[in-house]
């Protein structure tokens, strides 16, 4: 695991308790939002929990790879809508990156981001 002490997880990659505490462990979960709705936050929770991850970046995409039908919404409305989404939810954060560039959106472009 890249960035993480060697003595710091087991032979396969599970956190242990020294990294538990030194560390913030960010998930994403990206997608349209076309609306955002209790499924996309579902995953979230179920993800919260089952990896023990510290917050998650609710990433509308602006410009998808892989769908060819148009956003109905404005990008502007889809970031509110997951703002109002996540905003009882304090390890969910909207995260606007993808929306500032007009070329598509790749998980590993946002990641190296």
């Amino acid at each position: 695991m890249e960035g993480i002490p060697a003595d710091a997880s087991s032979e396969h990659g599970e956190r242990t308790d020294a990294t538990m505490s030194a560390r913030t462990w960010t998930g994403i979960l990206g997608g349209q939002f076309d609306p955002i709705h209790l499924g996309h936050l579902a995953i979230a929770e179920i993800a919260h929990h089952a990896l023990g991850l510290d917050r998650i970046l609710v990433v509308p995409s602006r410009v998808s790879s892989h769908r060819a039908a148009p956003v109905g919404a404005k990008d502007a409305d889809r970031l509110a809508m997951v703002q109002v989404a996540v905003a009882n939810h304090p390890y969910l954060m909207a995260c606007e990156l993808e929306l500032r560039s007009s070329a598509p959106s790749y998980t590993a472009i946002t990641l190296r981001r």
